[in-house]
């Protein structure tokens, strides 16, 4: 069956045992809402889009945008490169981003 959802009105699929009245699953799953009200629009539309594709299960098409997601930071901030790992280098060297555990 399909709802609308009680926080943004998009619907859901629910899977629910009318007999025992139990709720097996219901899709998107809940996540935690994080804002990109800050960011650029191509950044805050394509990092929206990685987490919903997250909270729905297809982890290829999250993966995908969140990529994109990076490719929009490096495009903002001016940073080139012919693909998506020299894009990275260059945020990093242009200390706008760094790796997970360090801290600089």
């Amino acid at each position: 069956m399909t709802a609308p959802a009680h926080h943004c009105g998009h619907p859901v699929a629910i899977l629910h045992d009318a007999i025992r009245d139990e709720l097996y699953a219901h899709w998107p799953r809940p996540m935690p809402q994080t804002q990109y009200d800050d960011f650029p629009v191509d950044i805050s539309e394509a990092a929206k889009d990685a987490h919903t594709c997250l909270s729905v299960g297809p982890f290829r098409a999250a993966a995908t945008m969140a990529r994109m997601t990076v490719e929009a930071i490096a495009k903002d901030k001016h940073v080139r490169g012919s693909n998506l790992a020299t894009k990275i280098d260059g945020l990093r060297t242009a200390d706008l981003i760094r790796f997970a555990g360090t801290s600089s």
